[in-house]
C-alpha cells in the first residue's frame, strides 16, 4: 500500500476513508495464501500419508527360568515382570498411539513403555505384539517372543505328612485324627484321600483332611487310623497313620 491511503467510493459519489479494521484483514489474507485455499502447513500438496514405523522392540530378557519353590518364582535376577520398550517414527509428525496383545500373561501401563506380567504363568512361548497407530487411521505392528522354562536347579523341598491325633478318648465320644502336611504347597494339589482304620467305623470324613470315629464298644481298644494320599511323587512317602487308645467311661469323671 506503500503509504497510499485506500478510498471507498460510495453511492452517492463520495470518498471517504477506509476503517483501519478492513486494511488489516486485507493484510492478513494477502499474507497467508496457503490458509486461504484450505491447503494444511503440515503436509505438502499432494503428499499422501504416510503409516508409523516401528524401529523396535527391547525386553532385557528373552527367557524366564521359572521357578515356583523360590521365592519371586524365578531363578533369575529379572523376576516375572519383564519391562517392554518400543521405539515408533512418524514421517508427518503425527502423535501415535499404542496397542498391545500378549497370549500369555498381562500387560500393564500405556504408551512406549510398560510392563508384561507373567505371574502363575505355566511354561511355555509366549508373544507380545504392539500395533502403533496414527491419528488418521495408519498403523504398523511387530511382536517379540518370551520362553518361559523351568530352571534345570529348580528342585522343590519334599513335603512331609503326618496324621495328629489325642492319646485317648473316653468310650462314646468319638476320636478325631487330623491329616497334616508340610512343604510347597505346588505338591497338595488335587490330592485324594483314603482313610483306613482297626477299629470302630467312620463318622464324618472320608476323603478329607479330618476324620471323626465312632468309640461306641470299643473301650479298653487302641484305633489306628490311617490314611494313604494319591496324587503325590513317588519319593514321598504316601501313607501315615495315629494311634489313641479308648478309655472307660469313668475315668476323667
Amino acid at each position: 500500500m506503500n503509504g497510499i491511503p485506500l478510498t471507498i467510493s460510495t453511492f452517492e459519489g463520495r470518498k471517504r476513508s477506509a476503517p483501519i479494521s478492513y486494511l488489516i484483514a486485507i493484510a492478513l489474507l494477502l499474507s497467508f495464501p496457503a490458509l486461504t485455499s484450505g491447503q494444511s502447513a503440515a503436509r505438502k500438496p499432494g503428499t499422501a500419508n504416510q503409516p508409523p514405523v516401528i524401529r523396535s522392540i527391547e525386553i532385557p530378557t528373552r527367557t524366564i527360568d521359572l521357578c515356583p519353590f523360590v521365592p519371586g518364582g524365578t531363578c533369575s535376577h529379572v523376576g516375572l515382570i519383564i519391562p517392554v520398550s518400543v521405539a515408533a517414527h512418524d514421517s508427518d509428525g503425527d502423535r501415535l498411539r499404542y496397542d498391545y496383545s500378549v497370549n500369555g500373561g498381562r500387560i500393564k501401563g500405556r504408551g512406549q513403555n510398560v510392563l508384561w506380567d507373567f505371574t502363575r504363568v505355566p511354561p511355555g512361548t509366549y508373544s507380545v505384539t504392539v500395533k502403533v497407530r496414527d491419528k488418521h487411521g495408519a498403523s504398523s505392528s511387530n511382536s517379540i517372543t518370551m520362553e518361559v522354562e523351568l530352571c534345570n536347579t529348580c528342585d522343590a523341598p519334599s513335603p512331609r505328612i503326618g496324621v495328629v491325633c489325642s492319646e485317648g478318648v473316653k468310650e462314646g465320644e468319638r476320636a478325631t485324627f487330623d491329616l497334616e502336611m508340610s512343604g510347597d504347597k505346588y505338591f497338595f494339589r488335587g490330592l485324594k484321600y483314603q482313610w483306613s482304620l482297626s477299629a470302630g467305623r467312620i463318622r464324618k470324613g472320608q476323603g478329607h483332611l479330618r476324620i471323626e470315629v465312632d468309640t461306641v464298644g470299643l473301650e479298653g481298644q487302641r484305633i489306628v487310623a490311617t490314611v494313604e494320599i494319591a496324587g503325590l511323587p513317588p519319593e514321598v512317602s504316601r501313607t501315615a497313620s495315629c494311634t489313641t487308645e479308648v478309655l472307660p467311661r469313668e475315668i476323667g469323671r
